[in-house]
């Protein structure tokens, strides 16, 4: 599983939600990778507050499909590997 979520929205903001995911639900980045999406200026600034509430990623709006299906792919690549353990010795998944 990957969260796509976006900073704005009703109720609770993008910062909240990724603060109880990291937090009382206790996630981390390789159980629910989350990526924060924002159209909010600065976008540096908002990047590092994304970050510092829990986000594994972080995109601007607009953004290409085509790069959020690669940065997808890799993530879940990333996370299943990771909890699948270590490689058995001689043996690169990266190289596979």
């Amino acid at each position: 599983s990957i969260v796509l979520l976006d900073i704005m929205m009703p109720g609770m903001t993008g910062f909240e939600v990724a603060q109880e995911i990291r937090g009382r639900r206790c996630y981390s980045h390789v159980q629910l990778p989350v990526i924060m999406l924002s159209a909010r200026a600065p976008q540096d600034a908002t990047a590092r507050l994304a970050y510092d509430a829990g986000a594994t990623d972080f995109m601007t709006k607009p953004f290409s499909g085509a790069v959020l299906q690669q940065r997808l792919a890799i993530l879940a690549t990333m996370c299943r590997e990771a909890l699948a353990g270590p490689a058995s010795p001689g043996h690169s998944p990266a190289l596979a």
